[in-house]
């Protein structure tokens, strides 16, 4: 197959793998040097290789990812009043950093917990989110980090076992973000909704702190209202949580109304001035 062949074929699958996302930024305004990593697909071999070392199955979706491309990274710049910033930021780990975040011998960098240290925290913090929805908590819980954040956190997958029957357990993964404070949140069931929400929050900074009660922070929120105030709601978004069927990234009604505040004030003070001749 020529190369001009195989650009249209890679082009193809990445369009279907954003939704079209590359072509949706490049024609946003502001939105600059979009660049996408395309990378190869994972050897089966390796896959097999990861699992046995880990001592658990990758999950359906994440599987075929990796068998599809091994890794994601898109990134964009924003033209903020003649001032080019990095901010959009969309990364998968490529299956070689999928490395497990919770065992005393494996120190990725300074930052990353023990597993002592994330036991300790559990037992001064018992209403913490992983420690309340996963009663089984302990030594055969897993963490593998699929992103970095950018030194805003980390985005784990996350491998528990529950006793489904007296003598059949069953493991299950969900994707969690762990923030620097080492407080556990709840993002997705599963990698293929992670993915879709990565790709409709456009890899703004700190977008998965949207999902949490302390929320991004202020240059964070204003980069999101400058480029997608749809993101944000009137009301806080409720942090999501694994025993409700909702749909975590649903749309707020609210948002498409008008806001009245400033016509209520106006009406306000005509009234006062009446009043006051």
């Amino acid at each position: 197959m020529s190369s001009d062949s195989e650009h249209l074929v890679d082009t193809s699958f990445y369009d279907n793998l954003t939704l079209g996302l590359i072509k949706i930024l490049e024609k946003s305004p502001g939105i600059q040097d979009v660049e996408l990593e395309q990378r190869p697909p994972c050897e089966r071999a390796l896959l097999s290789a990861w699992e046995q070392r880990n001592g658990c199955v990758l999950p359906d979706d994440l599987r075929q990812f990796y068998t599809s491309v091994d890794g994601f990274k898109l990134i964009w710049n924003y033209n903020y009043a003649g001032e080019i910033l990095p901010v959009g930021n969309m990364v998968i780990n490529p299956l070689s950093g999928l490395k497990k975040i919770n065992c005393l011998k494996c120190q990725l960098d300074p930052d990353t917990p023990t597993f002592q240290e994330l036991d300790n925290f559990f037992k001064q913090n018992p209403n913490t989110k992983l420690a309340s929805t996963n009663s089984n908590y302990g030594p055969k819980t897993k963490f593998f980090e699929l992103d970095a954040c950018q030194n805003a956190g980390k985005v784990c997958l996350v491998y528990t076992e529950r006793q489904k029957e007296e003598l059949f357990k069953l493991e299950e993964s969900s994707i969690w973000f762990l923030d620097r404070s080492y407080c556990w949140h709840f993002l997705s069931e599963n990698f293929a909704k992670y993915f879709r929400m990565m790709l409709v929050h456009l890899g703004l900074p700190q977008w998965q702190f949207l999902f949490t009660a302390m929320g991004p922070t202020p240059w964070a929120e204003q980069m999101i209202v400058l480029i997608a105030p749809h993101l944000l709601t009137d009301n806080k978004i409720p942090v999501a949580s694994t025993e409700s069927d909702e749909v975590i990234n649903r749309i707020d009604p609210n948002i498409f109304k008008p806001k009245s505040k400033s016509l209520k004030s106006k009406k306000t003070i005509r009234e006062n001035e009446k009043h006051a001749k």
